[in-house]
């Protein structure tokens, strides 16, 4: 885990310094520590993390969540929630940003080491997905595997997920990775009418069956995408014409 690298944004110090501590121990880069809104985004003009621990009160013109939620929109990076707020209204609120936890205070630095742990854990398995799949352009979608070719018919789609350097296409055979931008692969679906629901998602609009904007969440039968609050009026605006 030592290439991987975080900026915590905590206004108490006791805390900020258990957490750096923590990540000197996990061999983790740490980026700064920042107490307030604008610093966090200050250094996010010159850093990219790959995480933020993100404490929810603190000092400037957003609280942690809303923070958050403009560093997902504009940098596409995570946060890990921290928190002495134990209202529903406010888990409520963090969970629509998809952090990849929720602390309390006080937590156990245990609890921090096992929830980074199995994050980043996470994080080298997908950058170990072997690139061993590729497209080609006819009026479907051929998708390259392993040697064989599995036929994408364009009404199949659901959605598209852009992760790192991979685009995952997610179908109603399944999923299926392509080392190429989402961009570009969604020129290769010229007969849908897809909406970017948020930075990393393409969504197909015929596959829609629900809206939810109190998660801000959009529904594509049992499986969900996130609706970011940059992309929500336009989303919205274009889907309800179709």
């Amino acid at each position: 885990m030592k290439d991987l690298s975080i900026l915590i944004v905590e206004d108490e110090p006791l805390y900020a310094s258990k957490m750096e501590m923590q990540l000197d121990m996990l061999d983790l880069q740490h980026l700064g520590t920042v107490d307030n809104s604008q610093d966090a985004l200050d250094i996010l003009k010159e850093k990219t993390p790959d995480l933020l621990l993100m404490d929810i009160n603190i000092d400037g013109d957003y609280d942690g969540v809303e923070l958050a939620q403009i560093i997902r929109d504009q940098y596409d990076i995570p946060a890990l929630f921290i928190s002495s707020l134990k209202d529903d209204r406010t888990f409520r609120r963090a969970m629509r940003v998809q952090p990849i936890g929720f602390l309390i205070k006080p937590f156990d630095e245990l609890q921090l080491k096992r929830m980074l742990e199995v994050y980043f854990s996470q994080v080298d398995h997908k950058e170990a997905v072997p690139t061993d799949t590729d497209a080609i352009q006819t009026d479907d979608l051929l998708i390259k595997k392993d040697g064989k070719l599995i036929k994408i018919q364009q009404e199949e789609l659901l959605y598209l997920n852009a992760d790192g350097r991979y685009t995952f296409i997610h179908t109603r055979k399944g999923r299926f990775h392509i080392r190429k931008p989402m961009s570009n692969i969604v020129e290769d679906f010229p007969n849908l009418t897809l909406l970017q629901s948020h930075r990393s998602y393409v969504v197909n609009t015929a596959a829609i069956t629900e809206i939810d904007l109190d998660e801000y969440l959009v529904f594509l039968g049992e499986q969900s995408v996130p609706l970011s609050m940059r992309n929500k009026d336009e989303f919205l605006s274009r889907w309800q014409k179709l």
